[in-house]
């Protein structure tokens, strides 16, 4: 009525390959092909890094850690002067810290309320 592992296993290609390591080879085989495949869309699709992200001044396409254009030279980001963060070289403040930007600095320093100068 039932019937033997003889007879349905057979059929299976990797029963009886190299023993009991038969079902360790397949596995090693099934997943090189899912890694290939995954590999293979991934390559594919376009990176999100450099959606978008262009030199203001010539249009080139720049990485969000850039500080200069590699086409035309021109500064993208830079330090501010008060807190020391990335700033983005155009910006008249810096959002951190409300210190105004290293190019549009004024030539006296910045004055504290309340007391005297």
């Amino acid at each position: 009525m039932f019937c033997s592992p003889g007879s349905w296993m057979q059929w299976i290609p990797w029963h009886g390959l190299m023993g009991p390591w038969g079902g360790l080879l397949g596995l090693l085989v099934f997943g090189l092909l899912v890694w290939l495949v995954v590999r293979a869309i991934r390559r594919d699709r376009p990176t999100a890094r450099h959606a978008g992200q262009t030199c203001h001044a010539c249009g080139a396409p720049v990485e969000p850690v850039f500080f200069r254009c590699p086409r035309c030279g021109i500064d993208i980001k830079t330090h501010c002067p008060g807190c020391c963060r990335v700033v983005d070289a155009d910006w008249t403040f810096c959002p951190y810290c409300g210190r105004e930007a290293a190019g549009n600095a004024s030539s006296q320093p910045p004055t504290q309320e309340g007391g005297t100068s």
